[in-house]
């Protein structure tokens, strides 16, 4: 069996590809002095030209533009685009200057898209806060029940129809700010506890009536206002938990330098610390015991109630600190006994609880 010699082996083809990799690489790692060099000026000398995009690769970041004087196809990168967003599209016309790369084909530097801003750190700061006040002044969906006369579904279908509807509208707003994880469960929750609410209402009243359209206005705008209430407390704890890694390194960058600066004071220090801590958990069970003994009417208390008065007796606590405590008191869990998490309550009450920098949660003075 003979083997054709013209066929290049693995080896020689992957040799290949890394040498058209590194030189796609230096066609745009050059130097400020090469590129004037090598600049491909206009029919009229012009140094910045015109052109139009041609073809875009959206996953590639790369594509062709057509020079307008001399009808020339130039290669695009995204690297050399300077305005924001960081691609073309077919049709846009822009302004770039040309060079020759090693290969002796057209390639654009410093390309200006026409119609859009300049992509500098302080720009995409601009745009980062513009978008985050827009997401935070962006409302709910509103729920809409509108059925024709000439329809043949009973109440329960009608308002089935409706909440799944409403749900189809309600997922992406919900995706705009809240992980895309949590979404369908939150989804589920405010779709379910709405019809059921709507059912039991038609149950009195017949749907086409004036008085159930009044319901269903009256229970959209609480379904709004909760839903908004839940998203300002998703972003407020976003935003405190945003800038989190860098605060702890600031901490700890502190706390090295003043145990520097104490030298072996600080080995003293912290077994003081020690003996004061172990002392103050062998004191403190007796102390615990009776506020666990104060709060045995907690069961009868409503679930804001409830957790402002754990707050009050032990102070800041986490939630899973917080749910054992209502547990060990009541004997139930907080979901059991009131149907939501206690992350629930807490997010949706955020002008009564703040979350601090430890993730504990406090009673707002």
């Amino acid at each position: 069996m003979e083997i054709d010699s013209s066929t290049p082996s693995s080896s020689n083809g992957n040799k290949d590809a890394s040498s058209s990799v590194s030189s796609r690489k230096r066609r745009f790692d050059e130097t400020d002095e090469n590129v004037e060099k090598k600049f491909v000026a206009g029919s009229n000398g012009e140094q910045r030209r015109k052109a139009v995009c041609k073809f875009w690769h959206k996953k590639k970041k790369f594509g062709f533009v057509v020079l307008q004087d001399t009808e020339e196809e130039v290669y695009v990168h995204k690297t050399q685009i300077k305005t924001f967003p960081l691609m073309l599209n077919e049709g846009d016309s822009c302004v770039l200057s040309a060079i020759r790369n090693d290969k002796g084909k057209l390639a654009a530097v410093d390309v200006h898209v026409d119609g859009c801003e300049l992509a500098n750190a302080e720009a995409g700061k601009l745009r980062a806060l513009k978008k985050i006040a827009e997401m935070k002044q962006d409302k709910p969906p509103v729920f809409s029940f509108k059925f024709s006369s000439e329809s043949t579904l009973d109440s329960k279908e009608k308002i089935a129809k409706a909440v799944s509807d409403y749900e189809m509208k309600i997922t992406p707003w919900m995706l705009s700010w809240l992980k895309k994880n949590q979404v369908p469960r939150e989804v589920k929750r405010v779709c379910q506890l709405l019809q059921r609410e709507l059912e039991r209402a038609a149950q009195d009243t017949a749907v086409d009536s004036e008085e159930f359209l009044g319901i269903v206005s009256s229970m959209g705008d609480i379904v709004s206002d909760q839903l908004m209430k839940r998203k300002q407390a998703r972003l407020a704890v976003s935003d405190s938990l945003k800038n989190k890694h860098r605060r702890l390194e600031k901490q700890v960058a502190k706390a090295s330098e003043a145990q520097q600066a104490a030298g072996g004071e600080s080995s003293a220090t912290s077994e003081n610390k020690c003996n004061a801590t172990s002392a103050a958990q062998t004191g403190s069970a007796g102390a615990t015991d009776q506020k666990m003994t104060r709060l045995q009417g907690l069961k009868g208390q409503g679930p804001v109630e409830a957790l402002k008065a754990i707050i009050k007796e032990f102070g800041p606590l986490s939630k899973k600190h917080l749910s054992a405590i209502y547990q060990k008191v009541t004997g139930a869990g907080f979901k059991a006994t009131h149907g939501v998490p206690v992350t629930h309550i807490l997010r949706e009450n955020n002008t009564t609880f703040k979350l601090s920098r430890d993730k504990e949660w406090s009673v707002s003075s």
